[in-house]
């Protein structure tokens, strides 16, 4: 034959690095090997691993199936952490890959010897990149030593997402003969999200697989009780041989003798396993599904592990299907919380000093040219405006009869004097207790107040030939004249020079008829002013002076 003596076949190795090694012994001797864990892409090199068949889904697959989930979650970002060997450093590459093609970014990558005591340097360096989702790419006992190393530097905890493979998803949280490790793990796996190859646990071979664990038979898994998943692979790939020998031997073949023929038949046989239904490409690759594991801590504190979710594996086109159900609002992360971490690096204290500081400077800069720019606006409007009022006008009733008793002062530019005399003006009318005077124009009606801080900011709508009394400002001018103490014997209004048009003087004789129909029998306006005053100059006949 072609060598191999009595050895129909292998089942193995879990570890990805002892099938290449194996490889390169049972692909000369032609002898099929079938794995049940060893998922590293490397081995899907048909040339160098000729006779290499596995049961379980390949980790370039993983890679792919793990990036998407992370931009399923919605998260912007994330670093990678993982082991430089056969199966953490195919897998990260997988990942990173799909990662950058579904829209993620690669914040930072480090690298470490498998087997390595101290990864305090490449956990750092994940610290550094300052992302809170990593994704571990490394077997089981690498994994122990990373997190509770990441847990010493804070990296774990809430708001923080750890990204697990088959590799370690399921790892025991209790590290022989370390309370303080074994504690800070298990708070490290308190909201780990991963897969892991799925498991048809509905199907017949898994019960019969169950019912053969429970009985023993003399063989144990160190004690443990539950049906290891790796055990249903490894369960799996004993099938798989037994189904091609069968084949050959139906055919007439032996399969001791024709390895080519046996590795075809174990290749193309289609069968109900314990992790389900398993078929095989021609190259040996398993079509499976992962399923979306979710570990967290429990009401009481103990570690759950939870399928939230299966996503089926096209292993023809290296892609990966849609998900079973929608895992968000399943998953539990670390604290117990539901909601999906944001995945966004929380920004350290000095740096959110900073940037509180630059915010506020930035606002302060802000507003203090917003009150520039108003100000010199509102000085330029106010000059623009200022400019169009020719001559304040003001008439004084001193009690004479309608045709002359009313006394008129005009005060003329510099328009800065002609205001400061307008103030006094207000000074007076306040101590005459005026409260209020009325203006009412097609375009404009005010109080006192807002009719004097128009005249004083020269803020009247009212422009060139557009100013004229109608019967309507006569006749509110007689209300308003009506309402305030009788006592007052004042009248105040403004005109605007405008042209020598009739409809000018018109304005002008309305509005001082409308000051001289209102007769008042008390003391006139001179006693509220000083006799320094302009206005007080302008009682006794003169002009102010400018």
């Amino acid at each position: 034959g072609e060598g191999g003596g009595g050895v129909l076949g292998v089942v193995g190795s879990q570890s990805s690095s002892v099938s290449l090694q194996a490889q390169y012994v049972l692909g000369g001797l032609r002898v099929p090997q079938v794995s049940h864990a060893s998922t590293s892409p490397a081995l899907s090199d048909a040339a160098a691993f000729p006779t290499f068949s596995r049961v379980v889904p390949a980790d370039d697959t993983q890679g792919v199936v793990l990036a998407r989930l992370a931009a399923h979650f919605g998260w912007p970002e994330v670093a990678v952490l993982h082991a430089s060997d056969a199966y953490g450093e195919l897998l990260a590459a997988a990942f990173i890959r799909e990662a950058r093609s579904s829209g993620l970014a690669v914040s930072g990558v480090a690298g470490f010897a498998r087997g390595m005591e101290d990864l305090s340097r490449p956990v750092a360096s994940i610290a550094a990149a300052k992302s809170p989702v990593v994704f571990l790419a490394c077997g089981s006992a690498d994994a122990r030593t990373a997190l509770v190393e990441a847990h010493a530097q804070g990296l774990t905890g809430a708001g923080r997402v750890w990204l697990a493979p088959d590799g370690w998803v399921g790892i025991s949280a209790t590290i022989s003969g370390d309370a303080a490790a074994s504690a800070a793990l298990g708070a490290a796996l308190d909201g780990v999200v991963g897969t892991f190859p799925a498991v048809d646990r509905g199907s017949g071979a898994y019960a019969a697989l169950q019912v053969l664990w429970e009985a023993d038979g003399g063989v144990s898994n160190g004690g443990a009780t539950p049906l290891n998943n790796w055990a249903a692979f490894a369960y799996d790939a004993t099938l798989a041989l037994a189904h091609g020998a069968h084949a050959v031997l139906e055919g007439g073949g032996d399969p001791m003798v024709d390895r080519a023929e046996m590795l075809a038949a174990v290749r193309s046989a289609r069968f109900e396993g314990a992790t389900g239904a398993v078929v095989m490409t021609a190259g040996g690759e398993r079509v499976g599904k992962y399923d979306v594991v979710n570990r967290y801590k429990g009401a009481g504190g103990a570690l759950e592990q939870v399928v939230v979710a299966t996503i089926g594996v096209d292993r023809l086109n290296n892609n990966a299907t849609e998900l079973s159900r929608d895992p968000v609002g399943r998953v539990t992360f670390a604290g117990g919380s539901t909601s999906v971490p944001s995945g966004r690096p929380p920004a350290d204290d000095d740096e959110l000093a900073e940037l509180i500081m630059l915010v506020a400077l930035t606002v302060g800069l802000i507003v203090l040219a917003c009150v520039v720019v108003g100000l010199f606006l509102r000085a330029r409007r106010l000059k623009q405006q200022v400019k169009s009022l020719r001559k304040i006008t003001v008439l004084l009733d001193e009690g004479g009869g309608a045709e002359g008793g009313g006394r008129r002062v005009d005060f003329q530019t510099p328009l800065e004097k002609a205001l400061g005399h307008l103030r006094l003006l207000q000074e007076a009318m306040h101590k005459s207790r005026v409260r209020r005077f009325g203006a009412t124009t097609d375009k404009c009606t005010g109080s006192y107040e807002e009719f004097t801080s128009q005249l004083l900011c020269a803020k009247v709508l009212l422009m060139s030939s557009n100013v004229y009394a109608t019967p309507e400002i006569d006749a509110e001018m007689r209300r308003q004249a009506a309402d305030v103490d009788p006592h007052v014997r004042n009248y105040i209004t403004q005109t605007y020079r405008t042209s020598n048009t009739p409809t000018a003087k018109k304005s002008q004789g309305q509005i001082r008829r409308a000051v001289t129909l209102n007769r008042f029998s008390t003391a006139p306006i001179s006693k509220g002013l000083s006799s320094s005053s302009p206005m007080a100059d302008s009682k006794r006949g003169g002009e102010p002076q400018a």
